[in-house]
């Protein structure tokens, strides 16, 4: 198998051990140079997610080259993910609100527990841009993630104390605002560029 990454070309006898050996490099080249494997090419065919899989479908004539992104290329990926979510969300949260608004038997636990995945999705996202190299786009998203999980906190609280008209009320004034706000603030941060 012929295998490329960053200019480099390599050949290896396509074995289990061989394929170890080949992940640990491309794994270690990736570390040094701060690049995100975006995905892997096995002989054109794109394989997105794990490298294991597309050397198992590597042949001994195969070529193999992996297409990495720079660490802005993935913060900018993040963003638009991040951005996607939050639009979709806020055209639900009226909703989800309501629900727990009008009683027990009108609420939506399926669009809740979305809402609650989202979130915590929300907040590794929000962890992973702070933690980044950005400084921009860090500083802007350490306040919102204190307000988020402030809001959390109240909303968790609300549930527990069978508080519905306050859960409807922090969904639909609280929680709304804070994503219509991190929206605003990564359409700025897409629009003046992640430094």
């Amino acid at each position: 198998m012929n295998f490329k990454f960053r200019d480099q070309s390599h050949y290896f006898e396509p074995t289990q051990q061989t394929n170890a050996e080949v992940i640990r490099q491309v794994q270690q080249i990736a570390l040094n140079n701060q690049l995100d494997i975006h995905h892997i090419l096995v002989d054109s065919m794109p394989y997105y997610g794990d490298l294991r899989e597309a050397l198992e479908q590597a042949g001994p004539s195969s070529e193999v080259r992996v297409v990495e992104r720079g660490s802005s290329e993935w913060l900018d990926d993040l963003l638009q993910s991040a951005s996607h979510y939050l639009s979709a969300a806020l055209e639900q949260l009226p909703a989800i609100a309501a629900s727990f608004q009008q009683g027990e038997e009108a609420i939506q636990w399926g669009l809740f527990k979305e809402l609650i995945e989202g979130i915590g999705w929300l907040e590794e996202v929000s962890s992973l841009i702070i933690n980044s190299s950005f400084q921009k786009a860090s500083a802007s998203f350490a306040g919102q993630s204190v307000e988020l999980n402030r809001v959390i906190k109240e909303l968790l609280a609300s549930i527990e104390d069978h508080d519905r008209t306050l859960t409807g009320d922090i969904i639909n004034y609280e929680l709304a605002e804070l994503y219509q706000q991190l929206r605003d603030n990564i359409a700025t941060l897409q629009t003046e560029g992640i430094q």
